[in-house]
C-alpha cells in the first residue's frame, strides 16, 4: 500500500509542473496573417540586411514560451539567426515574440513552444 501512495505522490508532483507543447499551424509569411490554430498574427515582417525580423503576437498565451522552435511544412528546423525576444504588455503579460531569422526567409513556417503550466 505504501509503494501505491509513493507513486500516487510522485505522479501527482510530476503533473504539477507538467511541461505543455504547442504547434502552431502553417503561418505565411503575410502582414496580419492569423494561424488556425492557436490564433498567432504574423504582425510585422522586415528584412534587414542579412536576416528577416518577424514579430509574432498570440492572442492567448498563458505563460513564457520555452524551448521555442520553427518548423517548415516538411517538419525541418527553420535557421535562426540570434533566437527572439518575448514581448510584454504594460502588465508584463507576455503578448508575442519577435524572431530573428537566418537570411531573407520567405516560407510559411510553424512555431512550437513549451509551456511551463502548473494545475
Amino acid at each position: 500500500m505504501k509503494k501505491i501512495a509513493l507513486f500516487l505522490a510522485i505522479l501527482f508532483a510530476a503533473n504539477a509542473h507538467a511541461e505543455v507543447t504547442y504547434e502552431s499551424s502553417l503561418l505565411e509569411l503575410k502582414e496580419g496573417f492569423i494561424g488556425e490554430t492557436l490564433g498567432v498574427e504574423v504582425e510585422e515582417i522586415l528584412f534587414e540586411n542579412d536576416q528577416t525580423v518577424i514579430e509574432l503576437g498570440f492572442s492567448d498565451l498563458s505563460g513564457e514560451p520555452d524551448n521555442l522552435r520553427l518548423l517548415d511544412s516538411n517538419g525541418d528546423p527553420v535557421a535562426v539567426k540570434k533566437g527572439y525576444e518575448l514581448i510584454k504588455d504594460h502588465d508584463n503579460t507576455p503578448k508575442g515574440v519577435i524572431l530573428y531569422l537566418d537570411k531573407r526567409h520567405k516560407r510559411a513556417f510553424r512555431i512550437v513552444y513549451e509551456l511551463n503550466e502548473t494545475h
